[in-house]
Formats: C-alpha cells, sequence, structure tokens
C-alpha cells in the first residue's frame, strides 16, 4: 500500500501532468473543494472542470515538481512548482507563449 506522500506525488503525475480522469482513485466521494469559484462544482468534478476546461487549454506541456513535502498522520503538505507555456487564454489574458512557472 502506498504512503501518503506516494499517493499525492501519483495524484501530481497522473491528473495534473497526464491528464487521466482517476477520481476514485484520488478522491473521497465525499470530498468538498472549499475554494471552488460559485459557478464550480465543489466535488471531485470540479478538479477536473478546472484542469481540463480552465487550465490545461492555456498552459501547454505542464510539468509538476514537487519542492517540499511533509505528512502528519494521513495529512500531506506539499509545496510544488507549475512550469508551463501560456499558449490559450487564461482567465481573460490572451496567450503570451511565454513559459512561466507558479
Amino acid at each position: 500500500m502506498p504512503t501518503p506522500k506516494e499517493v499525492v506525488i501519483e495524484f501530481n503525475s497522473q491528473v495534473i501532468e497526464q491528464g487521466n480522469q482517476c477520481i476514485e482513485r484520488f478522491f473521497d466521494p465525499d470530498f468538498m473543494n472549499h475554494s471552488a469559484p460559485t459557478e464550480m462544482d465543489t466535488g471531485a468534478t470540479g478538479i477536473f472542470q478546472f484542469l481540463n476546461n480552465i487550465l490545461r487549454p492555456a498552459l501547454s506541456n505542464l510539468q509538476v515538481d514537487i519542492l517540499q513535502q511533509a505528512c502528519e498522520e494521513n495529512v500531506v503538505f506539499t509545496h510544488k512548482r507549475f512550469t508551463c507555456q501560456h499558449t490559450g487564454a487564461l482567465f481573460g489574458i490572451e496567450p503570451t507563449q511565454k513559459f512561466i512557472s507558479f
């Protein structure tokens, strides 16, 4: 059985970088995203809607680098950097073709 840290590493690779739709693997059925915009689903489906309908069309070759990670019981804290190219409109900002990290 993978450790909680390994699950987070796999989530970043499988879901964020590769775009795999493995909701059952990573999200509890009762998951709730408390920071979701009001027009977006607050469950796991909303995470995938955001990635596939907003982030991916605007940011090509999305890569996630885990800079630091800590685990306390089954809660994982991850400091990560996203690197990509801004190739599509994002929140009203037209594509710049620049490589960005955040």
